[in-house]
């Protein structure tokens, strides 16, 4: 079997060659004298077409194994450091609302809209409200209505706010913020997530 890979690459070289030594013809057609330096600089620009072909290659190779993640290589290069960014780039907080009930009504309601942003299926385990206003609840507002979510898709949830319990007023227009520590699986990886959050805007109506 001939091998031609290699075939496309010499044809440059070549082409490449004879620009140069059609340049040097001329010029000495022309009476032109070429000096030794000039000689030895054509010399290096033959050296550096022989190489420079393959080192493109080996660059071009090198971005497509990269680009195509072969081997996990781009996961490997990701920082440990950056594992609770990488948890909410899977699963992103797309909305949310304080809503005020007012009347007798105790309870307020909170509402988050999450979605998977990730490649693998995930469950949504639970959505826990830890601290409002910056005051750590002493019992936690939770949510544990489980949620399947392929890629792409949204789930919301409604937690109950009890206003009198957690000593908490609210009225429409004021600004809330609201800590919530989420729990999912990684079905493709079993592994489970508790990324944490603080999410802040101003109350409406119910």
């Amino acid at each position: 079997m001939k091998r031609t890979a290699g075939k496309p690459i010499r044809q440059m070289q070549r082409r490449g060659q004879a620009a140069i030594e059609y340049l040097m013809n001329r010029a000495s057609r022309r009476g032109v004298e070429i000096p030794s330096g000039n000689r030895r600089g054509q010399a290096a620009i033959e050296y550096l077409m022989n190489y420079a072909w393959a080192i493109a290659i080996v660059v071009i190779v090198g971005v497509a194994i990269f680009s195509l993640n072969i081997g996990d290589i781009g996961f490997s290069l990701s920082s440990s450091g950056s594992s609770l960014s990488q948890q909410f780039e899977q699963l992103a907080v797309i909305g949310h609302k304080w809503g005020v009930t007012g009347g007798d009504n105790v309870n307020d309601t909170f509402t988050v809209v999450v979605q998977n942003n990730g490649a693998n299926k995930i469950t949504l385990n639970s959505i826990n409200v830890t601290e409002i206003d910056k005051s750590t609840l002493t019992q936690l507002v939770t949510n544990v209505t489980p949620a399947t979510l392929f890629p792409g898709e949204t789930a919301t949830r409604v937690l109950p706010i009890n206003t009198t319990l957690h000593g908490i007023t609210k009225s429409i227009g004021g600004i809330y913020s609201v800590k919530l520590t989420f729990n999912y699986t990684d079905t493709e990886t079993n592994v489970i997530y508790a990324p944490s959050t603080t999410l802040k805007a101003r109350a409406q109506t119910d």
